[in-house]
Parts: structure tokens; sequence; C-alpha cells
């Protein structure tokens, strides 16, 4: 009788267990987007990518963080913003991918204002990189292609190429196929994974946001140089602490 309560014990912490995993995934559900869809979302116009920012201010928690900022950003060209912490820099970035909504102004990509684009175009036509990557998807190769499902195995591999990516990732047991949950990573490492993810979307527009912070200098060189031969003729806003890393 005792021996099968213990077995009892395990399978009711186990039901528990589901249940808490339950009720975290249902309060997901219920959430509502902080950003809604379009009512009547327009077609995403061919363009070069050319990015906007009309009058944009953004207010957190009483504070401006931008005030009636006009930004033009040519399409085919490079910017980087620079600044210390706490400065805005992540906000005016996370506009232009329609991460955030602006309190008022508008925010426009290839003449066109973001919020009357459909979210799952966006993330197509606009990809971001950042200081600290989430980990989606079960595998890394699924990590790479996130944005691109369809990728194939070498379009992924030439990604990670490019983000100096590709020789740790053969080190794991079970190269591209490995899962996440068996892939420990140091930060530097999980941001040339987040690199690859942007290089592999084909996106119109990249924003790297501070996506280079934990490289050592040797390896912030080499990505440096394979992402500018990615970057030609796209769109790109790079986010950087340091004039010297927006500078390469």
């Amino acid at each position: 009788l005792a021996l099968g309560s213990v077995g009892l014990f395990d399978a009711l912490v186990a039901l528990v267990t589901c249940q808490v995993g339950a009720g975290r995934v249902g309060e997901v559900r219920d959430t509502t987007p902080t950003i809604p869809p379009p009512v009547r979302p327009v077609a995403m116009p061919p363009g070069p990518g050319q990015v906007e920012l009309r009058d944009v201010s953004v207010r957190m928690e009483q504070r401006a963080v931008l005030d009636h900022l006009d930004l033009s950003v040519p399409s085919g060209t490079s910017v980087a913003i620079v600044g210390g912490s706490g400065t805005g820099k992540t906000v005016l970035t996370s506009l232009i991918g329609r991460l955030l909504d602006p309190d008022e102004g508008e925010v426009l990509l290839d003449g066109v204002p973001v919020s009357h684009l459909e979210l799952a175009t966006l993330r197509r036509t606009v990809t971001h990189a950042f200081e600290r990557p989430a980990l989606l998807g079960i595998t890394v190769h699924d990590m790479i292609a996130y944005a691109r499902p369809e990728a194939s195995r070498a379009e992924v591999a030439a990604a990670a190429a490019v983000a100096q990516a590709d020789r740790f990732i053969r080190s794991l047991p079970e190269v591209y196929d490995t899962p996440l949950v068996r892939a420990p990573m140091s930060g530097g490492e999980l941001q040339r994974l987040g690199l690859a993810r942007a290089v592999v979307a084909d996106a119109r527009v990249i924003v790297l946001d501070d996506a280079t912070s934990s490289l050592d200098t040797a390896t912030e060189v080499k990505v440096t140089q394979a992402l500018d031969r990615v970057l030609t003729g796209r769109t790109s806003v790079v986010v950087a602490h340091l004039a010297a890393t927006a500078g390469r």
C-alpha cells in the first residue's frame, strides 16, 4: 500500500504541474495584444525600403522618450543610432517594425503607414536582431529559420556562416538538429544565432539593436565584415553604445 501511494504521489505532482502550466497558457491567450492588427490592411507595395518617422512622440511613465521626432532613412543606407542607456534608442527602432506604437505621429515604410500593414507582412519586411535574442523554435535550425520556416538547410547554414555561428553549431551533438534545450550557449553565441536569424529573413529593412555587444572584438570585426555584404543595397538601422561600433 505504501509503495502504491508513492506512485500516486508522482502522478498527482505531474497533474498539478500541468494545471499550473495550462493556467499560464490561458493567461497568455486571454491577453489583449498591445499591437492590434489593422482593421483594413493594405498590401505592402514594392519598394526599396525607405523608412520615415513623422512628428513621432512616445511617452513612458509620464516621461517623453521621443518628443516630436522627424527622421528619414533613405532606402539602401545604413544609419547608426548612438547613445547611452535610457536615451530611447530601442524605442525608436521598435517603431520601425511596429513592436511599439507611438503616442503621436506615424511611421511609414515605403510611403505606407506601418499601422496599415498586416503584422505577418510587416514581420517579413522588417527584421530585428536584439542584444538578447529569444530562443524560439525546437531546434537550432528552427530558431534561425523562425522568420522563414521554408528556408532550406543550405540557406540556414549560409546565414550562420555570415554570423560566425556555423563553427560552434557544428560542434553540437546533432549539429543544426540539436534541440535548443540541449544546446547551452554563451551570450556571444546566442547573439550570433540572433544575427543569423536576421540574415536568413532576407528582409527589406534590417534593425540591429546592440546585436553585437556580447561578441569579442575579433569576432565582431569578422561579423561586421560579413554583414557589410549582406546589408549592401538594404536599409539598415544599427543601435550601438559606442561610436567605434557604429563606425564599423
